[in-house]
């Protein structure tokens, strides 16, 4: 069945319709005797999907029903009312085989064929109704005997529907917010991915406002997670025209940090709303979407989002690009912006350009890779690092990419021992302090200190320093 809401005054309205289902009679016979054994109970229940509708629903919202009969006898016919009058019942699109269905702007009717073939068996289901109420069950394929009739109350989902206020259609990677009420960028692969563990991403919400006047979303009303977001950063909106025709960008949220797990079918469930009895229903945006979804919830299947697994790449080294005054017996490391596996066939070393030095590779697998010169690197003289993209491998599984994109190149120039700084704590070994030489040794006083105490004065040849002269007498 088929209804659309004609009125946009409530945004939360409860489905309460009639559903009318008659059951064949049985009577049980027991042998020559006119004694007739205890009839079989007449009982059943029923429930709707999807639980969600949206204000000013022209185009009309189809649900099924499930006609559960929990009895021992057979279900031959169905009708199914509207909630209320601001509902109005466009079509009765199925029905189970074999029945003929009547449509009138209250309800749908469903009637078996004559017999009990084509019945809903007692136990037994069926989902091929279009609506949602209270069921009530009959013993004819009649409407007009009311003895006859049997309310059965609702099983889960239940029978409750909401009418609410935002649609979320769709949430897109920007690179900026858009202006609110503007229309939603067309979504792409590109903008339902970003990279892996990626910062500062921007996601705008698109959607409609289905009430007869304009609203702004707020913060307080927003809520933004799945399986694509890591943490969801901030909400901002602004006013949002009345019975928007197609998708708009209902806010956008700032500062977002994508998951750390890396691949395709990521979700974002999220949810707006001005105030709270207008809201959207918490969404879910997948790839996949289930029969059914929790009461205040529901489903929307645009391609899910990919966590991209991005190539390797430096992030930074030391000593820095162009450093200087480098200790000659430093160690060289380089970051990775993941655990990659390197070797020594990963990176060249050159002190200067066309003179390779000899190294040694530690810490791979891993993000932090250290080259140990086998000898001190000439002073004063550029060294020049290459490391070679297609010799980087990242651990993960999701491949391609595997290799880092281009090779990168950095230098610096070593200098002295005592130039080393703390650059590094992979750094080989501590400079060792020089001895002075003798020829540099200062000449030390003592003697000229002992000549003056025996009261000798000191020879011409020995220096005497100012601070030792004895004052002249009184």
């Amino acid at each position: 069945m088929r209804w659309m809401a004609s009125r946009s005054s409530r945004p939360r309205a409860a489905i309460v319709g009639r559903a009318l289902a008659f059951l064949s009679a049985c009577v049980l016979v027991a042998g020559t005797s006119a004694t007739v054994s205890a009839a079989p109970i007449f009982s059943a229940k029923a429930s709707v999907s999807p639980l969600v509708q949206y204000l000013n629903d022209s185009a009309g919202t189809t649900f099924t029903f499930t006609i559960d009969n929990t009895g021992g006898v057979s279900i031959g016919a169905v009708e199914i009312s509207r909630p209320a009058a601001s509902w109005t019942v466009t079509a009765c699109p199925l029905a189970p085989i074999g029945w003929t269905t009547q449509r009138a702007d209250t309800k749908c009717r469903y009637r078996s064929a004559d017999g009990t073939a084509d019945d809903i068996p007692g136990p037994g289901s069926s989902s091929a109704f279009r609506l949602t109420a209270t069921v009530i069950v009959s013993k004819t394929n009649k409407f007009d005997d009311k003895s006859k009739l049997k309310s059965a109350p609702s099983e889960p989902p239940g029978l409750t529907i909401t009418a609410y206020t935002f649609q979320i259609l769709d949430a897109v990677v920007v690179a900026s917010a858009p202006a609110p009420g503007s229309a939603c960028p067309a979504a792409t692969p590109e903008n339902h991915s970003a990279g892996t563990g990626a910062t500062n991403q921007t996601i705008a919400i698109c959607g409609k406002n289905r009430a007869t006047l304009a609203l702004t979303p707020t913060a307080l009303q927003a809520s933004l997670g799945g399986t694509f977001i890591a943490s969801a950063g901030s909400f901002a909106s602004g006013s949002i025209a009345a019975n928007t025709a197609s998708s708009v960008v209902l806010g956008s949220w700032s500062n977002v940090t994508i998951t750390g797990t890396s691949g395709p079918n990521k979700t974002i469930i999220t949810k707006v709303g001005s105030a709270s009895n207008r809201t959207s229903p918490l969404t879910t945006l997948a790839n996949t979407c289930p029969a059914t979804s929790p009461v205040g919830e529901t489903c929307v299947n645009n391609g899910g989002y990919t966590a991209i697994d991005d190539a390797p790449s430096v992030t930074s080294t030391s000593p820095a690009d162009g450093a200087d005054h480098v200790a000659i017996n430093t160690n060289i490391v380089v970051n990775f912006s993941e655990s990659v596996t390197a070797s020594g066939s990963s990176f060249t070393l050159e002190c200067p350009t066309g003179t390779a030095k000899s190294f040694t590779v530690s810490g791979s697998p891993g993000s932090s890779i250290t080259l140990d010169p086998t000898a001190d690197l000439p002073e004063g003289t550029v060294c020049a690092v290459k490391v070679i993209a297609n010799q980087i491998s990242d651990t993960d599984a999701l491949d391609p990419p595997d290799n880092m994109a281009a090779d990168y190149n950095f230098s610096s120039r070593p200098m002295s021992r005592s130039a080393r700084t703390s650059l590094s704590p992979s750094a080989r070994r501590s400079p060792r302090a020089e001895a002075p030489s003798r020829s540099s040794a200062r000449p030390a006083p003592p003697r000229a200190s002992r000549s003056l105490a025996q009261g000798r004065r000191p020879s011409r040849s020995t220096p005497v320093p100012t601070f030792l002269r004895r004052p002249p007498a009184p």
